[in-house]
Formats: C-alpha cells, sequence, structure tokens
C-alpha cells in the first residue's frame, strides 16, 4: 500500500513516502525511496515502480524560463515525462500507470495518469492506496 505524503510549511516543500511494495499477496521492504530529487523538482510516484525509475534514471527535465510553475509543469515537463515514459516502455494506452505527486517553488502539484496537471490549493496532500488514511 503506497502512501506519498506532502506539505508545505513556511515556503518549503515535504514530501513522505513508506517502503513498501506489493507483488500480489506478497509485501517487499526496499531501500530505494518513492520520493527523489531532480533538480528543483521534488517528485514522488506512486503504483509502478518502473514509472518512478524511468523518470528518476531518464528523465531530463527542460530549463524553466521564467515561467510560473504550473505554466512550467504543463507546458514543458510533463511534455518531457510523457515523451521519456514512451521511450523506455513506461506507457499503457498512452496512459502512466502511475500518479505523480510535485513539489516546485513552493507549490504541490499533482500529476495524473492521463497527465492532467493539478495544483494543490492547500497546504497539504496524499497520494496512493494509503491517501486517504494519511489524510
Amino acid at each position: 500500500m503506497t502512501c506519498i505524503l506532502g506539505l508545505i510549511r513556511n515556503g518549503h516543500i515535504y514530501m513522505g513516502s513508506d517502503s513498501l511494495y506489493l507483488n500480489g499477496w506478497h509485501r517487499v521492504r526496499t531501500p530505494h525511496p518513492k520520493i527523489f530529487r531532480k533538480g528543483d523538482l521534488l517528485i514522488g510516484s506512486e503504483n509502478s515502480q518502473r514509472v518512478s525509475d524511468i523518470v528518476e534514471y531518464n528523465l531530463d527535465p527542460p530549463e524553466d524560463s521564467g515561467m510560473s510553475p504550473g505554466e512550467y509543469l504543463g507546458s514543458a515537463f510533463i511534455p518531457a515525462t510523457r515523451a521519456c515514459l514512451k521511450e523506455h516502455g513506461g506507457l499503457k494506452d498512452e496512459q502512466m500507470e502511475a500518479v505523480i505527486m510535485v513539489g516546485y517553488k513552493g507549490g504541490l502539484f499533482i500529476i495524473g495518469e492521463d497527465f492532467t496537471l493539478s495544483e494543490i490549493a492547500t497546504s497539504y496532500e496524499a497520494i496512493g492506496a494509503g491517501a486517504k488514511y494519511a489524510l
């Protein structure tokens, strides 16, 4: 049961996660974090370790040319992420098998399986099967 938590306090973004992966009924604890940094981006991924690995190890995030955080994520980061996942076999029927939480420039954002971008209006959010318990 995955849970990624995001919290904004005093202009800082904090994220936390569990360390459990499920394979059917088999539970595996791993030291590999579900949250990682890519430049100025703090990224957490639920549901698919494969999607997380592709983004962490293969994505070269585009430069931010002074856009607002939402504009950058929607017009530069998401297209680059989609192209990277497509190139490395991380899409199924043109969708990710994951939901991604991104902390960027003081804001929290959720990128859905269909690459829909949602900016979080509160100072906290959670994704994954354990989200309702965390919230």
